[in-house]
Parts: C-alpha cells; structure tokens; sequence
C-alpha cells in the first residue's frame, strides 16, 4: 500500500496527471481480511486518491479509474459503515459493487459468516478486538450509590453492574452518537484513516 500511496501523490508532488489504483483484488481481499492497518491503509489511499482526482481537470481523468475508484469506494461503505456489501446494486447502476463478483473461493477463505453484517466497523474481524477494548474502557455503570465517573471518555451507560458483560459491539452500533465516539477511540488507537475515510464518504448525521 505504501507503494500506492506514493504514487496517490504524484500529481500533487510532482504534476504528474496519472493516478494508480491497487488492484481490486488486492483492496477487496484486503478488506474481508484479519489487518486493521490495512485497512486504515486502504481507507487513508481511498481518501487522498479523491483529493487527488478532484485536483485533476476532466481531461486528465481517467473515467475507467474514476469509474473503478467509485466502485471501491462503495464497496468500503457498504461494508464498513451500511452492512449492504454484497447485496447486489441495480443493473443499471453506474457503479457496480466490486465485492459481489469476488470469486466464490477467496470469499470461501475468509471464513466469514454472514459476511454482510459481519464487516462493519464493530464486527468486522479485523476490528472486533479494538471494538471489545472500547466496551471495556468505555462503559460506566450508574446506580443509586454509584456516582458517574469522572472521565470523558464515557459514551455507553447501564443502569446495572451486572449487565456489562451482555454488552456486545451491537451495542455501538444502535446510535449514530455511539458510533461517533468510536471513531474517534479508533484514531486515537492509530487507525485514524477509517475515520477519514467515514467522514469524507458517509453522511454521518
């Protein structure tokens, strides 16, 4: 991905009107994978691939890699953010989702169950033990004799000690605001291009 990066940056760096996207291979089979840094990696290019492009003038761009980058970009949204990855888009559609037509055996290996509800930001495999870590840093418990924490950090409250351990990453997932808080626990555990990637592509509010 560094390679990719690099050359994401050439148009600025260099005014060299050519952009290089990773193979979409390489990005989906990335994406259904066990590595959060590749993909923040993956999100962070994504991000400044459209920086680039829209720097470019309509005559520089490629509507073949304009057309591939939409198609990734989708594919990262419904995955991460909108539990839509492969559910197959309209045939009419402009940008075809990449993942549905990934073949049959390297979604086989990535022993995934329900993989379209499985690869958000809280299930997803890669991202579930930063997603458990959260849970347990950042949920507080009130009671009649317990007075709140004093820590900013608080984002997910019970009412019952006893309830903490049935929270799970569905839990975060039930409220925008929740989720808001968890991005901004992924970038302050190093993963800060998922989080750019969100808010640069995803309509939050």
């Amino acid at each position: 991905m560094e390679f990719y990066s690099v050359v994401a940056d050439l148009p600025g760096v260099y005014d060299v009107p050519h952009l290089l996207l990773p193979s979409t291979s390489v990005l989906i089979t990335g994406l259904l994978g066990h590595s959060p840094i590749f993909i923040s990696t993956a999100c962070s290019h994504l991000v400044r691939v459209k920086e680039n492009l829209s720097a470019l003038s309509k005559n520089q761009r490629s509507l073949k890699l304009t057309q591939t980058f939409n198609s990734v970009v989708l594919d990262f949204c419904n995955a991460l953010w909108r539990n839509m990855i492969f559910k197959k888009t309209s045939k009419n559609s402009e940008y075809p989702t990449l993942a549905f037509d990934l073949p049959r055996e390297e979604l086989q290996m990535c022993a995934i169950t329900q993989p379209h509800k499985r690869l958000n930001l809280v299930h997803h495999p890669a991202l579930v033990g930063l997603t458990l870590q959260f849970l347990t840093e950042h949920v507080r418990w009130d009671s009649l004799t317990q007075t709140p924490m004093g820590q900013k950090k608080v984002s997910i409250v019970t009412q019952d000690a006893n309830k903490l351990d049935q929270l799970s990453p569905s839990a975060i997932w039930q409220e925008t605001r929740f989720k808001q808080v968890y991005l901004q626990f992924l970038t302050q555990n190093h993963q800060s291009g998922i989080c750019d990637f969100i808010r640069t592509f995803v309509h939050t509010n």
